[in-house]
Order: structure tokens, then sequence, then C-alpha cells
């Protein structure tokens, strides 16, 4: 079973704004949903809220709150641990979606990491750190977008001489 991280960011770090990413990347948008098939997607509820099209079709939608939330195509849970077991149970992958909170506390316990480095900087109101010291990455593919915005798709493994320390 995959535990991976995806989300796309500007060079400046930027996932969002207002709820919303700051650009239209139609490819990057296909690739999400290739990547993601058949998988568990984890999100905040925040993350859910801003969905257009809710649940996410052909996935099985998990939505992390510690709040009352009911969909009947949802699941939630209260941790990332309560998550990937849950994807663990279905004997599914799992990918890590968004918000910033959610991707921090994934990339603890997360094998992979996909992150779409989107080539601008763009303003907004929700950002990611950088990826620490543990990651390689294993593979990088340059695109442009018919948008005419260019893209990298970058592909990270955790380092094998990594030894976790932190608690989820």
């Amino acid at each position: 079973m995959k535990v991976g991280v995806i989300y796309a960011r500007s060079l400046n770090n930027v996932i969002g704004d207002k709820g919303n990413l700051p650009w239209h990347l139609p490819e990057d948008l296909k690739h999400f949903k290739e990547t993601t098939r058949d998988c568990v997607v984890a999100m905040g509820r925040k993350t859910w809220e801003t969905l257009p099209i809710k649940p996410l079709p052909n996935r099985t939608n998990l939505v992390l709150t510690s709040s009352s939330l009911y969909h009947p195509e949802v699941i939630t849970s209260r941790s990332i641990l309560e998550a990937t077991n849950e994807a663990f149970y279905r004997r599914k992958d799992i990918w890590f979606i968004g918000g910033s909170n959610v991707i921090k506390r994934a990339l603890k316990v997360a094998d992979t990491v996909v992150v779409t480095e989107v080539l601008n900087n763009y303003e907004g109101d929700t950002t990611v750190e950088d990826l620490a010291d543990e990651w390689k990455m294993i593979s990088k593919t340059s695109h442009r977008s018919n948008t005419g915005i260019n893209f990298n798709i970058l592909k990270y493994e955790r380092s094998d001489n990594y030894v976790s320390t932190n608690t989820c």
C-alpha cells in the first residue's frame, strides 16, 4: 500500500488563494485524476468544501475533520493515522491532497510525494513548506500547458537513510 502526498505549488510555495488554485492547468488536473484514480483521497474539511465536484469520482473520498460531516459517499477520520488505517483496511493506496496542514502532517508518514511545480510566483493565502532533506527526487518532467504556463512534475521518495522520530 502506497501512502502518498500530491499537490501543486508555485515557485513561492503558494498552493491556494481563497479556497481556489491561483492557476489553471488542465494537464495537471488530468495527471492528478490519473494518479489518484481508484485510490483513497484524503483531505481536510476546507479542501472538501472547495471541491467543485463532490465527491471526487472514481476514488474513495476521506475527509479529515474533528467536526461532524455527513455525505453518503464520504468517510471521515480524525487523524492521519486513522486515515491510513482506513486505506489499509480497504487495500487501497492513499493520497493526501490538502490543505496545507494535512500535507504537513501526512509528510511524516508518506513514502511518496508528487509535486506539480508551477513555474511562476503567485499571490495566495495558503502555502506549503519546502520538502525536507529526507526526500529524494526520483523524476522530473517538464511541461507547457495549453494555457501557456510552464510546470514540472516532480516525484520524490523518502531517502533510504531516513529514520522517523515524528509522531502523527
